[in-house]
């Protein structure tokens, strides 16, 4: 008999109106061992593992995430729907959180380049400034070296293909 099964025997003898020494005797041990298995609270028992109605869909949605962590849930549930998903969007909200999780907290590899390979290149605009006596947009064409990380802004007052294409020309000429 395993030790779960006497502890077990233990707190039905004792329910049973018995005495710690007659249920040592009677099951073999010492009164010592009953004293500790009766002041141990006992356990819940373990749960069923069920399956969930996720299930079928776990590779669906885990390709879905993979592509967008941030996808909107109700979208998702509409289509898991319209393919026989028969749950509640609640057992969905949650399942996508914790492959949100696993998918966002994953290591971010930096990417390195050689000299002179890459720089990214953005806009930021700056509202409303009075630039030669009038009013007007004002923008930054901002350029970030990938290998120096050095940056480049340039205040320009339009981001048109030709304005931008200058913009790299004086970067090069900076150089």
């Amino acid at each position: 008999m395993d030790k779960e099964h006497r502890m077990l025997d233990a707190r039905i003898m004792q329910a049973q109106g018995m005495k710690q020494r007659e249920i040592a005797t009677q099951l073999g041990v010492t009164d010592r061992t009953i004293r500790n298995y009766l002041k141990l609270p006992s356990r819940p028992r373990k749960r069923p593992q069920r399956g969930s109605l996720l299930d079928s869909f776990e590779q669906y949605i885990r390709e879905i995430l993979e592509e967008n962590p941030y996808t909107n849930g109700v979208l998702l549930f509409e289509r898991l729907k319209a393919r026989g998903y028969s749950g509640q969007i609640s057992i969905l909200r949650d399942h996508m959180a914790k492959i949100r999780k696993q998918l966002v907290t994953t290591a971010v590899r930096r990417f390195e380049t050689e000299p002179g390979l890459q720089a990214q290149v953005d806009w930021k605009e700056f509202g409303r400034q009075t630039v030669d006596g009038k009013e007007q947009k004002l923008y930054a064409f901002v350029m970030v070296l990938g290998y120096s990380r050095k940056v480049f802004v340039h205040f320009t007052t339009s981001m048109k293909m030709e304005v931008f294409l200058a913009c790299h020309d004086e970067r090069q000429n900076c150089v």
